[in-house]
């Protein structure tokens, strides 16, 4: 999945995220890995990089997980990418850092 938002350029090739995610609803616990995509013209995705695996909830109240991301190809149209392990829906913000 690729979330929609402004594309940004990296010019750094470790990357950090840092947000939240809490369960909506499902049976299961999320898992969720968040990433690094770029946008090509035409409207394709390329999956560039993923962190870790961040499963549970992380409270928008509370401590927010970390994910690092290493060896991203530096470059522009870069968008945010996840990819669920689990299928329960939550919400979940964040952003990235250089």
């Amino acid at each position: 999945m690729y979330l929609s938002g402004k594309t940004w350029e990296n010019t750094k090739t470790n990357l950090t995220f840092n947000g939240y995610q809490e369960k909506n609803s499902g049976p299961h616990d999320l898992a969720i890995e968040y990433g690094v995509a770029q946008k090509l013209s035409g409207g394709s995705v390329i999956d560039l990089r993923f962190g870790d695996l961040i499963t549970g909830d992380v409270p928008k109240n509370g401590t927010w997980f970390n994910s690092y991301l290493s060896n991203v190809p530096t470059g522009s149209n870069r968008i945010v990418a996840i990819r669920s392990y689990s299928n329960a829906t939550g919400f979940v913000s964040g952003n990235v850092y250089e």
